[in-house]
């Protein structure tokens, strides 16, 4: 029962982020042991709270301030400045 409630919720989250019949996640999932559309998930969320980030406006950082998702974002943009300044280093 666990099992089938969990499937479930993925083909409702699937199916709502990419705007596809419940359908046809079920069947995607079943051809896909991987299930790539399901672990891209979070990619998303992540796209949304760069984008926020790059846009700098308050309102919309503060709504994702202390989030997991902003946390990797703004960890990532340190690491790449961290690498421009070394590569120029070198």
């Amino acid at each position: 029962m666990v099992w089938q409630v969990r499937r479930e919720l993925q083909i409702y989250r699937v199916a709502k982020e990419f705007g596809v019949l419940p359908s046809v996640v079920a069947r995607d999932l079943d051809n896909d042991p991987e299930q790539l559309s399901y672990n891209l998930l979070p990619i998303g969320r992540y796209e949304e709270a760069y984008r926020a980030y790059r846009r700098a406006d308050p309102k919309e950082l503060k709504a994702w301030a202390g989030s997991e998702v902003m946390e990797a974002v703004e960890a990532n943009d340190f690491l790449m400045v961290e690498r421009a300044i070394a590569g120029q280093e070198a």
